[in-house]
């Protein structure tokens, strides 16, 4: 174990030299971060098995600048990253062959499909807005149709849902222009992460059609996990290429969106997308940047399987008018037109999506110091996608939420210039046309433009700046990321910038003053370039991929010996049994280990198993109850095997596990082999067609994930004896469960290569009485973190156990959440069964029907003086307007209700009126009424609510008393309260409230009642609130 510990303390010597590393312990709460201490550098290569090195640093050899886009000169290796072209020309007959295509006058040749694709994301132009991914590949797949692909778009969106309208609508359109669109489907229940069962059906669908020869997967959230490592093991796709495309790994997206990890789902997708991008036959990159990027940060690359390539450019995306036809053209213009007259600009257009990320504060910062200058005069314009209420919020001051609309508009009362927001749903196109047109405004008579401002602080490679490029539409954009690859040289100097406000603020104030040279670079010569180097090295992949000799896949025999463990359960034991009879694996020992039984069948059943099995050479034992870590520790004694198979004697194995672990095992060298499986209630076997219950599906060798929750695998495992001898078996302690969790991180942290194999191999039986749900959680969870605390050092073992600890407070939080929410909904329906039943004894006059609302006018049926608007409801501060056709009951003699909407959080509107009881005795007084409400910022509490001060007999009294509404958007909403008092009430002051918020909100219909008076009316609205 020396090497072992060796190999650990480098690597963990290693990780804190990580830049990365020290950034996101900075950034982020220790307790989320601690794992990644724990990390080993080599992935789990595994012992014996060849290991890949990761990829040396890149050298200074500077990058060539693409003839069609400009890539930036920095140190970045060529040799390293090499451009999609390079690779292409290095097949010389092949690329020949397929460039003659290309040349060729005659479109016949693409009559033909020449190749089947498929391309895999949860974003295709259309189905999603502003997705820079989702155009890429969208693109992409035009190109390759139009080239003589047969091509298949898998949308994985979680429902198949859309921004813009439905998937049937998609489907034919996208029929339309020759591709095949199909939305992903859910053929059975997953109890995984949504990342995780996304990826899994993405591989269950794909190993069901017809075999693709290329398939392209968008890296975010990791779809291509599972096929990836299926090939990597053997498995399927053998004669498929796998590429993935590399546009937003969510961990960059989050550590440069200033975003914590605050779920253990953000480790599962980070090791999703770092194990796809290990796996991939091909990563594509549209940047260097992004590449150096993941290699910072540890990601093991395919080192000659990495390539450079920019998207394909959007067929709507048309040349300006002036733009010249091919790139040496506009390279020679373009430094001729620097020494020419600018470009007036007269109108500044945030371009991008109103996010966080994408610079909204920052361009707000700018704006703020623009309006200090003596500019000429300019507008400004937020054009783009405006998350809803249930997104992106920002922080105003007074730790306000605001929605991101609100948030531009309490900024903008320092601002000296119009402005305006267009929420343009329309798309990328629609939002590019608008730029390109004419301002509105003038200067000196001569008519200016408009000016595209991305203002990012986080980019990769934005699809944004090469439109505006293309189109010729004058920009301004962070110097971030792979943006300064896109841009020619000469223009890099007054087109980027980096991003803080005092510089942003002063370029476009030299920009306003003394205008902008455009910079074009020619559609024709890039589109058509781009798309023929994207086709030429499809027909080379088509080729590679059925290069693969099938016939090669011939596998050993080794012995395999199959340890079932058994307490009180002879039952589902002979079914067990049963199911390794079955095995299609023939070269296998069985061992049974009764771990102390008291049952008299249990025994009786051993006994007939002890002479069903001497004949084969298999074992029955007998030992003492010492629990199932120890039993199976026994069996492992007693084996021969060069495997060891694990079996629980109530899981049923499929005909074809035990095979597919061992040619997975020769295949890979893996040491720990796990899978997924489907899980069924019942005493019976599992039918043949059965529909699982449900599926759980494990990720493999993810330390950080397994830190905090076991997605290795299950006990149901095959291991290397060797290697568990080595690792000391399964910890033995007694009346514990999960030791199967704590030998598989012993295994990985130790060195050992474990593989998850995506295929569902086995049937697990959910019962009440398992192990793990008959012992203590807390127990069996320390137990699991030992091989982790094993792993660094001891000064850092409380950080560890306190992050542990976090994490299950934060699982106790959610279940606590999720339980007051199931409440709630069943305390609605009791509501609403009593009130339904006091409304048939007031129907039936048995409870007194009409009780006298106390307010004046409670309705806003009638109009007031000044003071008044509605009368007998006087303006409080900012006060209300009379909506005269925006009541409740709108189409009704009934149609009014009052208004109030605000722009500034700091302002208060309200309406209120005074209700005498002059109570003698305590009484309890029902307070409701109704709301809607339009984009209303921050979260719910008393600045949104009716509101009421309570004055008591004695003189006392209680302010504030709320019934809240929702924020957001919502229809009429109906709300209602018990005031209980203890002591009587003199009076009360009821107010419609609307003050620490932004937006629009109507109120209708309030009553004030005492209970035992006006019962049958409450129990009327409490109806009309839940829903009848």
């Amino acid at each position: 174990m020396a090497s072992s510990s060796k190999r650990t303390t480098t690597s963990y010597l290693s990780l804190l030299k990580s830049n990365w590393f020290i950034l996101v312990l900075l950034a982020f709460p220790a307790w989320n971060l601690v794992f990644y201490m724990t990390l080993s550098s080599d992935g789990g290569q595994g012992r014996g098995s060849e290991a890949q090195a990761r990829p040396t640093q890149p050298t200074t050899t500077t990058v060539p600048t693409q003839a069609s886009a400009g890539v930036s000169a920095k140190d970045y290796s060529t040799e390293v990253w090499p451009m999609l072209d390079e690779v292409v020309r290095t097949e010389a007959e092949l690329f020949e062959t397929y460039d003659a295509f290309f040349g060729s006058h005659s479109e016949s040749w693409r009559i033909k499909k020449y190749g089947r694709v498929c391309i895999v994301s949860n974003a295709f132009m259309g189905l999603a807005l502003s997705s820079g991914p989702g155009t890429a590949l969208t693109t992409l797949a035009e190109s390759l149709c139009k080239s003589g692909f047969e091509v298949t778009l898998l949308y994985t969106r979680n429902g198949a849902r859309t921004d813009v309208g439905s998937i049937d609508h998609w489907v034919d359109y996208y029929k339309k222009l020759g591709l095949t669109l199909v939305a992903l489907p859910k053929p059975v229940s997953y109890d995984v992460d949504k990342d995780v069962e996304i990826a899994h059906r993405v591989f269950m669908w794909l190993r069901a059609q017809e075999s693709f020869d290329v398939i392209h997967f968008a890296d975010n959230k990791g779809a291509g996990f599972f096929a990836t490592s299926a090939k990597k093991q053997g498995l399927d796709f053998l004669q498929t290429i796998l590429v993935v495309h590399l546009h937003c790994p969510h961990m960059w997206y989050k550590i440069n969106s200033l975003k914590l990890l605050d779920q253990v789902n953000d480790l599962v997708s980070d090791h999703l997308e770092r194990e796809t991008a290990k796996n991939a036959d091909y990563l594509v990159s549209p940047s260097h940047y992004m590449l150096n990027w993941l290699q910072d940060n540890s990601w093991v690359l395919p080192r000659d399987k990495v390539v450079v390539q920019q998207h394909v450019a959007p067929k709507w995306l048309k040349r300006h008018q002036m733009m010249p036809r091919t790139t040496s053209e506009v390279l020679d213009e373009g430094l001729e037109v620097m020494k020419g007259n600018p470009v007036k600009i007269t109108e500044l257009v945030y371009f991008a999506r109103a996010e966080l990320k994408k610079g909204i504060v920052l361009f707000c910062d700018a704006l703020d110091r623009l309006s200090k200058r003596n500019l000429p005069q300019f507008s400004v314009t937020f054009l783009g996608k405006f998350p809803n209420e249930q997104d992106e919020f920002l922080t105003l001051p007074g730790n306000i939420n605001a929605r991101i609309e609100d948030y531009v508009k309490h900024r903008s009362v320092k601002w000296n210039f119009e402005w305006r927001i267009l929420d343009d749903q329309a798309g990328p196109q629609h939002r590019l046309e608008y730029l390109k047109e004419e301002s509105n405004r003038t200067i000196e008579g001569t008519v200016g433009r408009r000016l595209a401002v991305m203002p990012s602080i986080m980019e990769n490679s934005p699809l944004s700046v090469l439109e505006c490029l293309i189109a010729g539409v004058p920009f301004l954009a962070s110097r971030v990321g792979g943006v300064e690859e896109l841009v020619p040289p000469y223009l890099r100097e007054q087109a980027l910038v980096i991003p803080a406000a005092k510089e942003m603020a002063k370029r476009l104030e030299t920009i306003l003053l003394g205008g902008i040279y455009p910079g074009f670079v020619g559609y024709d010569a890039f589109a058509s370039s781009n798309s023929r180097t994207w086709g030429i090295w499809h027909h080379i992949l088509k080729h590679q991929a059925r290069a693969f000799d099938l016939s090669v896949m011939h596998y050993g025999t080794p012995l395999v010996s199959v340890c079932v463990v058994t307490y009180n359960n002879p039952a589902l034991l002979k079914q067990t049994l049963e199911s390794i009879e079955h095995q299609d694996y023939a070269r296998l020992e069985v061992i049974v280990v009764d771990d102390g039984s008291t049952l008299e069948e249990a025994n009786v059943l051993l006994e007939d198993l002890r002479a069903k099995f001497a004949p084969k050479g298999w074992q029955v034992m007998q030992q003492v109850n010492r629990g199932p870590g120890a039993a199976r520790n026994q069996a492992a004694k007693l084996a021969s095997g060069e495997f060891l198979f694990f079996m629980d004697d109530d899981n049923y194995a499929k005909r074809e596990e035990i095979t597919t672990f061992v040619n997975v095992a020769a295949f890979t060298g893996a040491d720990v082999l796990t899978c997924v499986n489907d899980y069924f209630f019942g005493n019976d076997p599992p039918p043949y067609g059965l529909t699982p219950t449900g599926r759980w599906v494990p990720i493999g060798d993810a330390k950080t994930v397994g830190m905090f929750q076991n997605m290795y695998g299950d006990t149901n495992a095959m291991i290397r004896k060797t290697a568990f001898d080595e690792v000391g078996g399964f910890p033995d302690d007694y009346g514990y469960a999960l030791e199967d969790w704590e030998l598989f991180s012993k295994s990985v942290l130790s060195g050992f290569k474990l593989v998850t194999l995506p295929l569902p191999l086995y049937w697990y039986r959910l019962r009440v009485t398992s192990h793990s749900r008959t012992t203590a959680k807390h127990g069996n969870q320390v137990r699991t973190i030992r091989p982790y605390l094993d792993t660094i050092p001891t000064s850092l073992h409380q950080l560890v156990l306190f992050a542990q600890g976090m994490k299950e407070s934060h699982d106790k939080n959610n279940a606590m959440l999720e339980k007051e929410k199931y409440t709630t909904l069943e305390l609605q329906k009791v509501v609403k069964v009593m009130s339904s039943s006091l409304q048939s004894l007031c129907r039936e006059g048995r409870i007194q029907k009409k009780g006298q609302n106390l307010l004046r006018n409670p309705q806003f049926a009638y109009t007031g003086p000044v003071d008044y608007p509605s009368a007998g409801w006087k303006a409080f501060m900012d006060g209300y307007t009379v909506d005269f056709a925006g009541g409740k009951k709108a189409g009704s003699l009934d149609t009014l209700a009052i208004t109030m909407q605000s722009s500034d959080w700091r302002r208060t509107h309200a309406a209120y009126q005074e209700v005498w009881l002059q109570q003698e005795e305590p009484e309890a007084v029902v307070v409701s009424g109704w709301s809607k409400a339009e984009k209303v910022s921050g979260v719910v509490d008393g600045g949104y609510a009716v509101y009421v001060d309570i004055v008591y007999k004695d003189g006392s009294v209680k302010w504030g008393y709320n019934i809240p509404f929702d924020v957001g958007t919502h229809s009429w909403q109906f709300r209602a309260g018990v005031i209980d008092p203890e002591q009587p009430i003199v009076a009360l002051q009821l107010y419609c409230m609307f003050r620490g918020h932004t937006g629009k909100v109507w109120f209708d219909s309030l009553s004030v009642t005492l209970l035992t008076h006006g019962l049958c009316d409450y129990t009327q609205m409490v109806l009309e609130g839940v829903g009848t």
